[in-house]
């Protein structure tokens, strides 16, 4: 099939399955179809499903503030003095709400975080920009 169609169909079906009636029929056991998931349940799977989306956009407003903040600057003495790490791990705390060895007493250089920069964030852009 065609590169770019490659993902069409399990983008469909991603947002085909959150469908409550879809998912009250495949929640059915394969021996006995009358056994489903009770609604309460469904309800849950629906209501938690964009969850995740929200840690994305305070990833990517971190990132964008570390950005500004470390591109920002009034003078060359300022960028020579600036620890990035630090400015990267007080952002993590201050925005991600995520505890890291500054809490232990390690101090705010301890960690040394990975961070993949792209915008947006998501897989679904992003997977285009390789086949160029």
């Amino acid at each position: 099939m065609p590169r770019d169609f490659v993902e069409i169909p399990s983008r469909v079906l991603e947002h085909f399955f959150w469908d409550r009636n879809v998912l009250r029929f495949l929640s059915g056991h394969y021996t006995d179809a009358t056994e489903r998931l009770p609604e309460s349940a469904i309800d849950k799977m629906i209501a938690s499903h964009s969850a995740p989306d929200g840690l994305g956009h305070a990833s990517l407003l971190m990132q964008s503030l570390y950005d500004l903040k470390i591109h920002a600057t009034e003078d060359h003495q300022e960028v020579e003095s600036m620890d990035l790490q630090i400015i990267f791990n007080k952002l993590r705390k201050e925005i991600g709400l995520l505890s890291g060895p500054e809490d232990l007493g390690l101090g705010w250089d301890a960690l040394y975080g990975f961070c993949r920069l792209r915008f947006p964030m998501s897989y679904d852009s992003s997977y285009y920009s390789y086949l160029l």
